[in-house]
C-alpha cells in the first residue's frame, strides 16, 4: 500500500504536470496503436486469401475509410503507418522531456524543503541528530524521490498502453483478449515475491547508506588527529561492515531486478505460442487476424511484464522516499518556536538582563536561580570549569536555548516577546570551532551578503588583525581557503571567523575562546581591537587568558550553577589559569 500512496502523493502534488504527460501518453499510444492495427488492411491487400474478413475491427476500419472517402492502397496505408509510429515517438520525447524536467523539480522541491525544514528546527534537536543521515538525504534520497516520478510516470503509459491494446484486441477477439488478461494476472502474482525481495533490499539499501554517509561525515571531520597517531586502520573494520551489508543489499536487489525480466520473456513466448496454436487449430481464425492479435497481445502482455518491472522500482525505491519525507516531518515537527516574527524589534539600548533563570539538561542542573546583568557598551568576560555553563549561558542569549524558568530581558523587553531574528541579526558570533566553507576569503567573510562591498571586508580584515597574511596572498581575498579552511593555520583560520563576526557591525559580539588559536603577539593585537570596539559594542568573551581577563570591564565566574562577578584581585589572575 506505501508503493499506491508514493504514486497517489508525488501525482497530486504536482497534478498540472502529470495531466499533461498522461495526455501525451495516451495520444502517443493511440497513435502507435492505429499503426499497429493499419497492418489489417495491408496484409488483406498483401498476402490475406481470405477476403471475407467481418471482426469488428475490420468493419471499424471500413467505416473509417468510408468516412473519409478514402480507397486504401498498399503505398498509402504503409505512409499512414510510418507517419502514425513517427508521430507516437515524437509525443513520447515530448512527454518523457517533460517528466524528466518534473523529477528534477521534484528532487529539488524536496532538497529546497528539507534545507529549509533543517535550518529552523530546534538547535537541541539539530545537534542531536547525525550529521550524515541529513548529508545522505539532501543528496541521494532526494534523487530517489525524482526517479520514482520518472517510474510513476513510466507505470501510467505501461496502464495506459494496456488498456489501448486490449480495446483493439476485444474488437478482434474478446476470447482472446480475456485469456491475455488472465495470463497477465498470472504473471503479476507469479512474480509478486520479487517485488516484495526489491522492497526489502530498498529498505535495507536505504538504512545502509544512511549508516555509512553519517560514518564517513564524522570521519573527514576527525581524519587529522587519527592519522597524526597512525589509528587511521582502526576505521577501516567499521566502514568495511556497513560497506558489507549495503553490498548485500545490493545484491539482493540485481537478483529480483534481473530475475523479473529474465523470468518474463519464456512466460511471454509460451503463451503467444499457445494462443496462435488455439487460434489456429481449434477457433480457425483468419490468419490476418492472428497476426494482428498476434502483435497485440505480445504487446499487451510484455507491457504487463514491464508495468511489474516499473512497480518493482517503486517498491525498491519507496522506502528512500518515505525516509526522506520521515526526516523533513520530524524537522518541521521540532521547528523553533521562539522566532517571534511579529515580536517586538529589540534595540539594546540599556542591558541583557537574567532574572531567575534556571536550566538543565535532563537531570543535569546547569544554572539554578541566575540573575545577572550586561550592560550596553561593555566588555564582559565569563570564565569557569568546563562543563560550567558558560556556552550554555550564550545560547541562552541568542535564544538557541529557552529557560526552564525565569525571563531573559533585553533592556525592558522578554526576550520571549522579541523578533528573534531580528536579534539575531545584531549579533557577531565567532564559536570556537570555527567553521569555514571551501570557498574563498571574501565569500567566507560575507556569506554570500550582496549588501556588504569589498571596502567593509577589508575593514573587518584589518579589526580582526588578519588583514597582513591576507593581502601577502597572491590572490588576497579572493584566495580559497580549502575544506574547513584547511590551507590555512588554525590560527589564520580563527581571525577568518572574527572577520566573519565583526562585518556586519554588530550590537553585540561574543567570543567562545576566540584567543585559543592564537600566537600572543595576534592576540594582544585582537586585543587592542576589541578595546577600541566595546565603546560602540557590548562584548561577551568566553575566556580564561590573561589578555581578554585584563582588558574586560567585568569578570563573570560561571560555576555550580551560578554566575558571580569577581573582582581582579591579588592572584585571581592566577587561580582563572586553573578553573
Amino acid at each position: 500500500m506505501k508503493t499506491i500512496s508514493l504514486i497517489t502523493k508525488l501525482t497530486s502534488k504536482y497534478p498540472r504536470y502529470t495531466a499533461v504527460i498522461v495526455a501525451l501518453l495516451f495520444v502517443a499510444t493511440l497513435s502507435e496503436s492505429i499503426g499497429i492495427v493499419g497492418l489489417l488492411p495491408v496484409i488483406q491487400l498483401t498476402i490475406s486469401t481470405e477476403p471475407n474478413n467481418n471482426s469488428t475491427l475490420k468493419l471499424w476500419i471500413d467505416k473509417l475509410f468510408s468516412f473519409f472517402n478514402f480507397e486504401p492502397n498498399l503505398l498509402s496505408l504503409l505512409v499512414i503507418i510510418v507517419l502514425l509510429i513517427t508521430l507516437k515517438g515524437f509525443l513520447t520525447f515530448i512527454a518523457m522531456r517533460q517528466v524528466g524536467f518534473t523529477a528534477a523539480q521534484v528532487s529539488k522541491d524536496h532538497r529546497i524543503s528539507l534545507f529549509q525544514a533543517l535550518l529552523k528546527t530546534r538547535w537541541e534537536y539539530f545537534v542531536s541528530q547525525p550529521a550524515g543521515f541529513f548529508i545522505n538525504s539532501i543528496t541521494t534520497e532526494a534523487e530517489q524521490a525524482g526517479s520514482s516520478y520518472v517510474m510513476i510516470c513510466k507505470f501510467m503509459a505501461d496502464i495506459i498502453q494496456i488498456i489501448v491494446y486490449a480495446v483493439l484486441a476485444l474488437l478482434l477477439s474478446w476470447k482472446v483478449t480475456i485469456a491475455a488478461f488472465i495470463f497477465g494476472i498470472v504473471i503479476l502474482f507469479s512474480f509478486g515475491w520479487l517485488v516484495e525481495m526489491a522492497r526489502q533490499s530498498g529498505r535495507e539499501q536505504t538504512k545502509s547508506f544512511k549508516t555509512i554517509t553519517s560514518f564517513i561525515t564524522d570521519m573527514i571531520q576527525g581524519i587529522k588527529p587519527l592519522k597524526t597517531m597512525a589509528m587511521e586502520d582502526r576505521l577501516e573494520p567499521i566502514l568495511e561492515s556497513g560497506v558489507n551489508k549495503l553490498m548485500k543489499a545490493h545484491q539482493k536487489r540485481i537478483i529480483s531486478n534481473h530475475a523479473l525480466t529474465s523470468f518474463h520473456e519464456p512466460f511471454i513466448v509460451l503463451a503467444l505460442v499457445c494462443g496462435i496454436y488455439v487460434l489456429v487449430t481449434m477457433w480457425k481464425m483468419q490468419f490476418d487476424n492472428i497476426m494482428i492479435l498476434g502483435i497485440l497481445f505480445w504487446r499487451m502482455i510484455k507491457n504487463i511484464g514491464v508495468l511489474q518491472t516499473n512497480y518493482q522500482f517503486l517498491a525498491r525505491s519507496e522506502s528512500a522516499y518515505w525516509s526522506l519525507n520521515r526526516i523533513i516531518e520530524n524537522l518541521k515537527a521540532e521547528k523553533e518556536t521562539v522566532l517571534n516574527k511579529d515580536g517586538v524589534t529589540p534595540k539594546l539600548k540599556e542591558s541583557i538582563r537574567f532574572a531567575d533563570v534556571s536550566f538543565s539538561y535532563g537531570q543535569n542542573n546547569i544554572l539554578d536561580n541566575v540573575n545577572i546583568e550586561i550592560e550596553k557598551n561593555r566588555f564582559y568576560t565569563l570564565v569557569g570549569p568546563s562543563g560550567a555553563g558558560k556556552t550554555t549561558t550564550i545560547d541562552l542569549i541568542t535564544g538557541l536555548l529557552r529557560p526552564q524558568s525565569g525571563d531573559i530581558w533585553i533592556d525592558k523587553i522578554p526576550l520571549a516577546k522579541i523578533n528573534m531574528k531580528s536579534w539575531r541579526q545584531m549579533i557577531g558570533y565567532v564559536p570556537q570551532e570555527m567553521i569555514l566553507f571551501h570557498d574563498t576569503i571574501y565569500n567566507n567573510v560575507t556569506l554570500g551578503d550582496p549588501y556588504l562591498s569589498i571596502g567593509d571586508v577589508n575593514e573587518a580584515l584589518k579589526d580582526a588583525e588578519c588583514w597582513d597574511f591576507v593581502s601577502s596572498l597572491p590572490k588576497g581575498v579572493e584566495t580559497v581557503v580549502g575544506e574547513r579552511g584547511g590551507k590555512l593555520s588554525g590560527g589564520q583560520r580563527q581571525r577568518i571567523a572574527i572577520a566573519r563576526a565583526l562585518v556586519r557591525n554588530p550590537t553585540l559580539l561574543i567570543l567562545d575562546e576566540v584567543t585559543s588559536s592564537l600566537d600572543p603577539k595576534t592576540a594582544m593585537e585582537l586585543c587592542n581591537t576589541l578595546k577600541r570596539l566595546r565603546s560602540k559594542t557590548t562584548i561577551i568573551a568566553i575566556s580564561h587568558l590573561p589578555e581578554l581577563v585584563e582588558i574586560a570591564d567585568y569578570l563573570y565566574q560561571v560555576k555550580n550553577g551560578k554566575i558571580n562577578r569577581i573582582k581582579l584581585e591579588g592572584n585571581t589572575l592566577n587561580s582563572l589559569m586553573y578553573l
